[in-house]
């Protein structure tokens, strides 16, 4: 028989047949092998300690995932504007071990929170599945206080850019997500949405199109459409945008 040894298994297995304690000399990523005589009435009991521990996004960056065993935790940001959260926090941890700057709060329902390393501020984290009614992240920047220092002008322009943009924004669609795209009542012919470098998109292919319904501030004489494309994506992709059926702009990537 065969058993997972999952790689977030950070303080080792333990496993037993029939109450002995079985020697395990694989390591965590990979399978531990039990080879002998069973027969019906064994029984095996393996016991995998779960805690908390951070992990890297492929890219090199300063972002990270808080993990509790396989569990993936995101912090719970609230309710509120349209655009994707913009003040998401910073973590000057200063490279020490998690458990020193995440403490729980209640273990039972796996609720943590920082502890004085969260700017602006300390966050609440939770397992990411829990949270379904406000927003959230689970991707984490941390750093050292020198590093911080370092980046933290180019951040603060950043989410001051974000939170002008925010201001006069009466609508925000994230194409290729469920929900926005059914709140937002997507129509189309000859598209599908996919997912690049973390992020979300949806395309039309061979003459095919898709639409949105797009909230407007009846009050203004202006409206401003913004939209976001892969800019590496060539291929000699050309396409029209059109409003109520009035072409405003040709493309070409």
């Amino acid at each position: 028989m065969h058993f997972r040894y999952p790689g977030w298994a950070k303080h080792g297995i333990e496993l037993t047949v029939n109450g002995r304690k079985a020697v395990v000399k694989e390591s965590a990523g990979s399978y531990v092998t039990i080879d002998r005589s069973w027969k019906k009435g064994d029984v095996v009991i393996i016991n995998v300690p779960m805690d908390l521990s951070i992990a890297g996004t492929p890219e090199p960056s300063s972002k990270y995932n808080i993990l509790y065993g396989p569990i993936v935790m995101a912090a719970q940001l609230g309710t509120g504007p349209l655009l994707p959260v913009i003040r998401t926090p910073i973590l000057i941890t200063g490279g020490r071990d998690v458990k020193e700057w995440v403490k729980p709060v209640d273990k039972s329902k796996l609720i943590f929170k920082t502890a004085g390393v969260g700017t602006p501020n300390d966050v609440t984290i939770a397992p990411f599945f829990t949270i379904y009614n406000q927003k959230q992240i689970v991707y984490f920047d941390l750093f050292t206080k020198n590093e911080w220092e370092a980046k933290r002008p180019a951040f603060e322009k950043a989410m001051a850019d974000a939170e002008a943009l925010e201001a006069i924004t009466t609508d925000f669609i994230a194409t290729g997500e469920q929900q926005p795209e059914k709140d937002n009542n997507l129509e189309f012919e000859k598209s599908n949405a996919g997912e690049w470098s973390g992020r979300r998109f949806r395309m039309a292919n061979d003459g095919g199109w898709f639409s949105f319904d797009a909230k407007v501030n009846r009050e203004s004489p202006l409206h401003k459409l913004t939209c976001t494309y892969f800019g590496s994506d060539g291929d000699d992709r050309r396409f029209e945008i059109s409003i109520d059926g009035n072409i405003i702009g040709s493309e070409k990537l």
